[in-house]
């Protein structure tokens, strides 16, 4: 029978949760008696899980402070190496230095290579200008001791015209000729491979001597005969 004014639900009413609600099944107490079912609502915490409640000045101070206390140093409670791991550390050391020594090295060499042959360069073409200048030194010295300087044909035989109306010798200045145009022509020989503007003036000055040399000589024989 059910009890007068519905003061007490049915234990069917109990049984059934609503949407959202849990129950816990009954638990035996020690002497052995049941407990009565437990309701828990929708959305029921307990009161030792929820969250304590905490100021947003108390959380930014909490985030400030150090999570090791004042003066720790962490070196003191680190586990000492043993000695496999401090052989293993130097070992590495070892290899990145010799690393970095060989990169080093390296970059040396390359310089040194580079410095070399700019160098060896350089001397190359200071002993072509010298070798040149020296012959040019050369065949104006012959010019200016035994002769004056021909720039042309035609000057360099109206020079010659004078010097015989001067009464110089012919066969000092034939041999002056032929001295001149010998040692051009070797120049000339020995760089035909890169010929300069200054060659090709040399070049000109030798054809010119030249055609003088056949003058020369073609007065020579004139008073010989």
């Amino acid at each position: 029978m059910s009890s007068a004014g519905g003061d007490h639900p049915s234990p069917r009413l109990l049984s059934i949760p609503k949407e959202g609600e849990r129950i816990l099944a009954p638990t035996r107490r020690p002497d052995g008696t049941l407990r009565k079912p437990v309701r828990i609502r929708a959305g029921y915490v307990p009161q030792d899980e929820v969250a304590i409640y905490q100021s947003k000045g108390a959380l930014l101070r909490k985030s400030s402070e150090p999570e090791v206390p004042p003066g720790y140093d962490p070196a003191l409670t680190e586990k000492p190496k043993t000695k496999s791991a401090k052989r293993n550390e130097r070992k590495k050391e070892k290899r990145h230095q010799a690393a970095l020594e060989k990169e080093q090295k390296l970059d040396v060499e390359q310089d040194e290579v580079i410095e070399t042959e700019e160098v060896s360069s350089a001397e190359n073409i200071a002993q072509r200008e010298e070798a040149l200048e020296s012959v040019t030194e050369g065949i104006s010295r012959v010019s200016v001791s035994e002769m004056p300087a021909t720039a042309s044909p035609s000057t360099e035989r109206m020079e010659t015209a004078k010097t015989e109306s001067s009464g110089l010798d012919i066969d000092k200045k034939i041999r002056a000729l032929k001295k001149k145009i010998r040692l051009a022509e070797a120049q000339l020989q020995n760089e035909q491979q890169s010929m300069k503007p200054e060659q090709i003036d040399k070049m000109r000055k030798v054809e010119g001597w030249r055609e003088e040399l056949k003058l020369l000589e073609g007065r020579k024989a004139k008073l010989d005969s």
